[in-house]
């Protein structure tokens, strides 16, 4: 695996289903909590950051509903 970044929510089994529904299955390791991962071979990945603070800042109500606060969402830029 080259370059990627990654959106990492701390949460529970139980948050991380209600993740997998509202932003789709996590598609990296679940131990970690749930995580979007965009690697550096994607079209997306020039725009990754922007895609992550749209899709948390869209849902930072369902998010705080869900127990999910901001200190557990972290964006991570891996080389």
């Amino acid at each position: 695996m080259g370059s990627f970044y990654r959106l990492l929510i701390q949460c529970d089994n139980e948050q991380s289903e209600k993740l997998d529904i509202l932003f789709d299955r996590s598609n990296d390791d679940p131990e970690l909590g749930w995580s979007f991962v965009i690697e550096q071979t994607s079209d997306q990945f020039p725009q990754a950051l922007n895609l992550f603070a749209d899709l948390v800042g869209r849902n930072i109500g369902k998010l705080t509903e869900m127990g999910i606060t901001t200190k557990l969402i972290t964006f991570w830029y891996m080389y």
